[in-house]
């Protein structure tokens, strides 16, 4: 007559379902460090849109310092278009200074404004 042997499992090991818990606990560790740490998806996301807004703003100032740096041109520029007849021009029109002979004439506006 056989004698049958039983499988006997070692007293430290678990089943295979154990197993499977492990590996979905560590699974799920990682993409909840992945999603949220200092160094997860969210922040790199935001950290994007705040890239994107910060270059718009620098290639708004360097269009700025372009315009700025062509003024300046125009205002050194020894040109009769420019240099000190565009000085004389700008103040007049932009700030309201009078020339040596120069008068003003002043007119009022007596049409009453229909609302």
């Amino acid at each position: 007559m056989p004698v049958s042997r039983k499988k006997r499992r070692s007293p430290g090991r678990k089943g295979k379902s154990g197993n499977y818990t492990i590996w979905i606990l560590v699974f799920a560790l990682a993409i909840i460090s992945l999603v949220f740490s200092d160094l997860g998806l969210i922040k790199y996301f935001r950290l994007k849109s705040q890239e994107k807004l910060i270059i718009a703003e620098i290639q708004r100032l360097e269009s700025e310092i372009d315009s700025l740096q062509m003024e300046k041109n125009r205002l050194d520029d020894t040109s009769p278009e420019f240099g000190p007849e565009y000085i004389i021009r700008i103040a007049s029109e932009h700030y309201g200074m009078v020339g040596e002979g120069e008068k003003v004439y002043r007119v009022k506006d007596t049409r009453k404004a229909y609302e």
